[in-house]
């Protein structure tokens, strides 16, 4: 019931990522009893706005809240569908969210791709035959074209990119490549680029694409 009312609060203070919003509007027009709560919900966060006299928390709630966002990271929304693909336990998912938010610099390291960095680390066991990684890329830098040898998943955590497709890649985006797919991407200027991956198999660089990437980034990663 908690994560229920947690759900209806995040959802009514416009909280979710798009594919969570679209999955619980999903369930809301199947289930009344669900829109129902909803309604309540509102109508409890409205008369709450609309109170004349502010309602004075207590200090143990407020310590609470101070200690919820001293040790919360970016990527909160994202911990249980992480947990679901890496098969991972949720501390240890919010242990990896610690490390790349405050020891980026040291567990980060380069690829040989030029502003890219990455972070292997373990899955559970149904993807233990599987590559697992964090892949930071700077803003305004490429990765360059490749070809996928087996199939690929990646959840964007932080950033935005454009693919050589037309495509863009927001925060929450997931994106599944099968085997043989080509393409490359160029980050947004505003910030890095941070994704997770699950690969089959290594990716296979494709050197004649990777130099028009890099020559004529403009007319590749033109916006459609």
């Amino acid at each position: 019931m908690d994560k229920d009312i947690d759900k209806l609060l995040s959802y009514s203070l416009d909280q979710l990522d798009e594919k969570e919003k679209a999955d619980f509007e999903n369930d809301l027009g199947s289930n009344p009893e669900l829109e129902k709560e909803l309604l309540d919900m509102q109508i409890i966060l409205e008369a709450v706005a609309l109170a004349e006299e502010p309602i004075k928390p207590s200090e143990n709630l407020k310590e609470s809240l101070i200690a919820s966002l001293e040790t919360a990271t970016p990527f909160q929304g994202y911990v249980e569908r992480f947990m679901k693909t890496f098969d991972l336990e949720k501390k240890n998912v919010e242990e990896l969210f610690n490390k790349i938010i405050h020891s980026a610099s040291e567990i980060l390291e380069p690829c040989g791709i030029p502003k890219t960095s990455l972070y292997y680390f373990d899955g559970g066991p149904k993807v233990a035959h599987n590559t697992c990684g964090i892949v930071q890329v700077e803003a305004g830098g490429i990765f360059p074209s490749h070809q996928h040898r087996g199939k690929e998943w990646v959840l964007i955590l932080q950033g935005s990119a454009l693919d050589s497709s037309g495509r863009h890649y927001h925060p929450g985006d997931t994106i599944v490549s099968d085997e043989n797919v080509c393409h490359s991407f160029r980050v947004g200027n505003d910030k890095d680029l941070i994704f997770a991956v699950i690969l089959e198999k290594p990716n296979k660089w494709l050197i004649g694409r990777i130099l028009m990437d890099y020559l004529f980034s403009a007319w590749r990663f033109k916006k459609q």
